[in-house]
C-alpha cells in the first residue's frame, strides 16, 4: 500500500513560482506605494496595507491566488512585510 508512504500534503506541494525580472521603474513604483501605505513608517506592512497596494497599482485578483502568493513569500507566516517581500510578491505575481 504506497498511500501509507506519502503524506497527503507532499501531495499539495507547490513548486516555487518562476520570478520575472522587473524594470527598475516597476521596482521604484513598488518601493513607492509601499511606503505610501507604510503609515507608521517602520518598514514593514500589514496584510491590509499590502492589500491597499493592489488597489493603488489597480491590480485585482482572486483571494486563492493572493493567498497562494502570500504563502511563498512569507513561509514564516510573520505579520508583517518587508519591501523585499513585496517586490517578490510582484516577481511572482502573473502578469495581467
Amino acid at each position: 500500500d504506497w498511500s501509507s508512504d506519502v503524506c497527503s500534503s507532499d501531495l499539495f506541494y507547490r513548486m516555487p513560482r518562476e520570478k520575472r525580472e522587473l524594470g527598475a521603474e516597476e521596482i521604484d513604483d513598488i518601493k513607492y506605494l509601499f511606503d505610501y501605505v507604510d503609515e507608521d513608517k517602520d518598514g514593514l506592512i500589514t496584510f491590509d496595507e499590502l492589500r491597499k497596494i493592489l488597489v493603488e497599482a489597480e491590480i485585482q485578483m482572486d483571494f486563492d491566488l493572493f493567498a497562494d502568493l502570500l504563502e511563498e513569500i512569507n513561509p514564516e507566516k510573520k505579520e508583517k512585510y518587508d519591501v523585499d517581500m513585496v517586490i517578490h510578491f510582484f516577481q511572482i505575481s502573473p502578469e495581467e
